[in-house]
């Protein structure tokens, strides 16, 4: 798995690892629905105390505010054109639909006109795993995504460790 630029910065002694990529191993990508994704990411994050959250706590640690945002809003509405419930609606993160759970890990989805998206999150003993996997609908989509998929790459890591510091190292 190449890493990504921004997943290639060397963690301070306070933050875990994450690595990632375009390499989706097979096991996380047969949680998702999309059976022939036209974009794959794949992050980890390498730290002890993984195991101190569900994978829905990790979810909406890592997603919850930011896919919440009005600018985030913005974006995966109107521009990626994704239908989203409310912030807080039940049975979502941030707007996106639960759309399935087992051992271990959580899928949720938001599906639009143009595309398909869904972000998988796995968590383990010493890592946490998140996917993104993307089924294009329509022809613009594989124009509008390319350019803002290096953006999503970069937040990934900074996501991944927020959610770390809120589960394993909580303020108070």
């Amino acid at each position: 798995m190449d890493p990504e630029p921004d997943a290639r910065r060397t963690a301070s002694a306070t933050e875990p690892q994450v690595t990632g990529g375009r390499e989706v191993p097979e096991e996380i990508r047969a949680l998702s629905t999309v059976t022939d994704p036209d974009y794959a990411d794949f992050f980890v994050l390498m730290a002890g105390g993984a195991a101190h959250g569900t994978p829905e706590e990790w979810t909406r640690a890592a997603f919850e505010e930011t896919f919440a945002s009005p600018g985030a809003r913005f974006l995966l509405g109107r521009v990626l054109g994704l239908s989203l419930q409310p912030p807080g609606a039940p049975g979502c993160v941030g707007g996106w639909r639960i759309a399935g759970r087992g051992d271990g890990w959580l899928r949720i989805e938001a599906e639009g006109r143009s595309m398909s998206v869904h972000i998988v999150v796995r968590t383990e003993e010493d890592r946490v795993s998140a996917a993104t996997i993307i089924g294009y609908r329509r022809w613009w989509a594989a124009r509008v995504w390319p350019p803002l998929s290096a953006r999503h790459r970069g937040f990934m890591p900074g996501l991944l460790r927020k959610a770390h510091a809120r589960l394993v190292h909580p303020a108070g």
